[in-house]
């Protein structure tokens, strides 16, 4: 877990808690991306279910989203070809 989110946490308190997942959504609605934003997102993760990606246009409103079908948790080890070609068309049309 990031230390900016550690430290608004209350002791003892995880992300994972009712009260550590309230204080998580409260710091990302403060937080604002104004940059062209990537999000290569696994639907076969068990940890992070696809409904994190709800109104993430919210907090980054220049967000592209895209889903693999085959992939879990780690995206870039389970479809490596796939996750290069995203990251260099968005760096190719972005940077």
């Amino acid at each position: 877990m990031p230390r900016e989110l550690q430290l608004r946490l209350p002791p003892g308190r995880g992300v994972c808690s009712g009260e550590g997942r309230r204080a998580s959504a409260n710091l990302a609605r403060e937080a604002r991306i104004e940059a062209e934003t990537l999000v290569i997102w696994g639907e076969r993760d068990p940890a992070l279910g696809l409904e994190l990606l709800d109104g993430l246009e919210e907090v980054a409103p220049r967000v592209r989203i895209r889903r693999l079908l085959h992939a879990g948790h780690w995206v870039q080890r389970e479809e490596p070809v796939a996750v290069n070609r995203l990251l260099t068309d968005f760096l190719r049309r972005h940077v």
